[in-house]
């Protein structure tokens, strides 16, 4: 996905997902890295979008970061690349910005894919232990965003706004 149609949270995620993931010496940055991004990303929506559905962010990102130490690691690795798992998230979270008809990728959009992952996917049974569906996400992005479409890389400083 190119990043001139990430919004600037969306870019800002990604790049400490593959931070996260060198980091810990993964070899492929996983959609666990960025479901923990997401959700302690400093002002982002998805911290706002729990704590509207009265979900603890911080207890997400440790539910995420338990599935990371199950990963394996490798030393020496070079860069992380993404994995088929992370480059189906951002074909799903694609959709789900033509579905809001947006003109860019947020943040939203990721944290709606992880989702939709489903199966026996980490990071989507960590979003549904804590009863957060897709549908449920949805509607509480609605209340947030309003009318709000995501017409530019920024697209924070609006829903603030609305608040």
């Amino acid at each position: 996905m190119h990043t001139d149609k990430l919004t600037e949270k969306a870019q800002e995620a990604l790049l400490m997902a593959q931070q996260l993931t060198a980091g810990a010496g993964h070899p492929q940055i996983e959609p666990e890295h960025v479901l923990t991004t997401l959700v302690e990303q400093r002002d982002g929506i998805v911290p706002r979008l729990l704590r509207k559905l009265e979900v603890d962010p911080k207890q997400i990102a440790q539910a995420a970061k338990f599935e990371l130490d199950r990963l394996p690691t490798t030393q020496g690795c070079t860069q992380p690349q993404s994995s088929p798992r992370l480059k189906a998230i951002t074909i799903q979270a694609l959709a789900e910005t033509n579905r809001l008809k947006d003109d860019y990728v947020s943040t939203e959009h990721l944290f709606l894919a992880l989702t939709a992952e489903g199966g026996h996917a980490p990071a989507a049974n960590v979003l549904l232990s804590y009863g957060l569906t897709t549908d449920l996400i949805y509607k509480a992005l609605l209340d947030i965003r309003g009318s709000q479409r995501v017409i530019g890389q920024n697209p924070e400083v609006n829903y603030q706004a609305l608040e």
